[in-house]
Order: structure tokens, then C-alpha cells, then sequence
């Protein structure tokens, strides 16, 4: 688990791996984070399954063609 705190935006970002959004421990610290944000959002980030190379690949790829069609 990752926590940033932004204290200009008054957001508090939490990144979670796969195993980490299995533990119940976890999800409640969450939980205690939220119920005392003191006027903070919270942002909760979970790790996908899916292979990030190939979906970034094919994302810069359809962007690319995208533009091209633009021309």
C-alpha cells in the first residue's frame, strides 16, 4: 500500500496491489482514513490483472491512428 497526501489539493491517494485488495485489514485502515479526513478526499487506486506493456501499447497505438484520422 501507498499513501500520498497532498495537502494543497487536500487529497489523499491510496494505491493498492492485487494481494493487498484481498486483506481485510488493509480495506478497513482504508476505511479508518476516510471516516477521519479531516476535509480530504480519498482516492482509491486498485492494481489491475491485466498486462500494463500490452494495454499501454495498444492505448499509444489508437491514439496514433486517432491522430493520423485528425490530418
Amino acid at each position: 500500500m501507498d499513501i500520498n497526501i497532498d495537502d494543497k489539493s487536500k487529497i489523499i491517494s491510496v494505491w493498492l496491489s492485487n494481494a493487498e485488495q484481498q486483506d481485510k485489514s488493509i480495506r478497513a485502515r482504508i476505511d479508518e482514513i476516510a471516516s477521519s479526513n479531516n476535509g480530504y478526499k480519498v482516492a482509491t487506486f486498485l492494481s489491475g490483472k491485466e498486462d500494463l506493456f500490452e494495454n499501454t501499447s495498444a492505448l499509444l497505438k489508437r491514439q496514433r491512428k486517432y491522430d493520423d484520422y485528425e490530418r
